[in-house]
């Protein structure tokens, strides 16, 4: 699938989203979010979801700009790629992102290998696994711009890399 923007699924205007077990693979955007594009959600809740070889210049998997809460439980993000910001995913202006168990593997961007996150107001990784993720500039796995509270619990950062700053962040 493809499109300029959410090469799968694109959500708008406080629309709330709800995947369990589900698969996105091999999705492209032109711009933004190579699988989803979420442009002021109100909610966003996975449990075990896979993204699989998805790009896109922002959010090579997910892309979510003003969203309320952004919940993902076990989700697993392999081979995305995005040639500007956040190889997994990417957020903006958000409220909270909260990432329970999961893992991130070999995501590429140029800033944030796997997560870049820019003006939220909470970030949380509890129980994940980022492994050999690449940013061709800063964040290996996590890129944070502007966070107001960032927690990372019991979770795994192995061979990141970036070319500038921050293997792992």
């Amino acid at each position: 699938n493809s499109a300029p923007d959410g090469g799968a699924l694109f959500l708008h205007n406080g629309a709330q989203w709800t995947d369990i077990n589900g698969s996105f693979v091999r999705n492209n955007a032109t711009v933004n979010g190579g699988a989803v594009y979420g442009a002021d959600p109100n909610l966003v809740n996975t449990t075990g979801t896979r993204f699989e070889d998805n790009g896109a210049t922002d959010g090579g998997a997910l892309y979510f700009s003003v969203p309320n809460s952004v919940h993902l439980t076990n989700p697993t993000f392999e081979d995305n790629v995005a040639s500007g910001n956040g190889g997994a995913m990417c957020l903006k202006d958000a409220g909270i992102l909260h990432v329970n168990g999961g893992q991130f593997t070999r995501n590429t961007a140029e800033y944030g290998g796997a997560i870049y996150a820019q003006q939220l107001e909470g970030f949380f990784l509890d129980w994940t696994e980022s492994r050999v993720n690449t940013a061709t500039q800063s964040g290996g796995a996590v890129y944070l711009n502007a966070v107001s509270e960032a927690h990372v619990q019991r979770s795994i950062f192995f061979n990141n890399g970036a070319g500038a700053d921050g293997g792992a962040w």
